[in-house]
């Protein structure tokens, strides 16, 4: 991402006086950074729900709102919208991890409704700004067409009595011309002509170089906009590729459900709801523990226990993981034998 950077206005424009600034508002990337390792943390002591309802509630009431008052406020803006969708992100991810996909689901189709109405406001937030720099670089140049012809005139005719009056001065100061009263009142005329024309040239030549200076600005200018325009479409991008992902793999569990529920209906075996997936992903043990970590077995039974609340089965697992133990492990508990005394003979 680019660092923020000074606000250039073309030169010869006005500027209205700014109203004193108001408070500026939370920075939203700070409290995301601030808030993500204690929501990792209870990721990681497999407290999805917990961590899930922190990351919730770093969600502000309102999006920041959009300023377009200049580059840099649009840049801003931008910083506030790229930990928004920081917030929104790790929010969906929690209540994945929860098994809540239809959560998560709604979380990012939300990320990326505020990704594209972010989109939509910068491009018209920086139309504006881009058709004044666009004005000052045409009027730039076509003051330069029209006005170093006439430097380079005033130059050469400048040269050239610059040239005739020091010769003129030193025949005088030799003694081998005598200017009339005429002549010298010529000379004299002539001379303030020039300086008008030195004056004239100094002026077009600073006017060149202010107009060069706001063409190098505005390629700045442009440059920042076109890195702008790039890191929101790869905030849209992200959404949508996150929200597409939770969808297809929502849509392709439940149908793995429907295709095995109509399979045992076939067989005759009693379907109830999802229950019956749940008990069969349950009976085969690799299900469960051929996922690469704990974390992950955790998340999956999270999600059996979404879709089937309350199953005996799978919260066994879900404790037996919390408590650091395999997941399909049995506990038995030690049988006390009674004591009975040998009777004494």
């Amino acid at each position: 991402m680019r660092p923020a950077t000074l606000v250039f206005l073309p030169a010869l424009a006005l500027v209205a006086q700014a109203p004193a600034p108001a408070p500026a508002p939370p920075d939203l990337r700070q409290q995301f950074n601030a808030a993500l390792p204690s929501v990792n943390q209870l990721l990681k002591e497999f407290k999805a729900q917990d961590a899930m309802a922190k990351a919730g509630a770093l969600i502000p009431a309102q999006p920041p709102a959009f300023d377009a008052s200049n580059l840099q406020t649009i840049v801003r803006s931008l910083d506030q919208t790229q930990g928004l969708m920081s917030m929104y992100r790790l929010w969906a991810s929690t209540a994945i991890a929860a098994g809540q996909w239809e959560k998560a689901q709604d979380i990012q189709a939300k990320r990326l409704t505020l990704a594209q109405t972010f989109q939509a406001d910068l491009a018209k937030g920086q139309q504006p700004i881009q058709a004044v720099w666009d004005k000052a670089v045409a009027d730039g140049k076509a003051y330069i067409a029209a006005n170093q012809p006439r430097q380079a005139d005033l130059e050469a005719k400048l040269k050239a009595f610059t040239t005739e009056f020091n010769q003129v001065k030193a025949d005088v100061a030799a003694k081998k011309k005598t200017l009339t009263k005429q002549e010298a009142e010529d000379i004299n005329a002539r001379g303030k002509v020039a300086t008008e024309q030195q004056q004239e040239i100094a002026q077009i030549a600073a006017t060149i170089k202010l107009h060069q200076d706001n063409a190098a600005k505005a390629a700045i200018v442009s440059k920042y906009m076109t890195e702008n325009t790039r890191e929101a479409a790869d905030m849209v991008k992200a959404a949508s590729d996150d929200l597409a992902k939770v969808k297809a793999n929502t849509a392709a569990q439940a149908k793995e459900i429907a295709d095995f529920n109509a399979q045992e209906a076939k067989r005759r075996v009693k379907v109830v709801g999802n229950r019956t997936w749940v008990d069969a992903v349950l009976r085969k043990h690799e299900n469960i523990t051929g996922l690469s970590s704990p974390m992950e077995q955790v998340d999956f039974v999270n999600r059996l226990l979404v879709l089937d609340p309350g199953n005996p089965m799978a919260e066994r697992v879900l404790h037996n993981l919390v408590e650091g133990k395999k997941p399909f492990v049995v506990e038995h508990k030690p049988v006390l034998r009674k004591y009975h005394p040998k009777k004494r003979k």
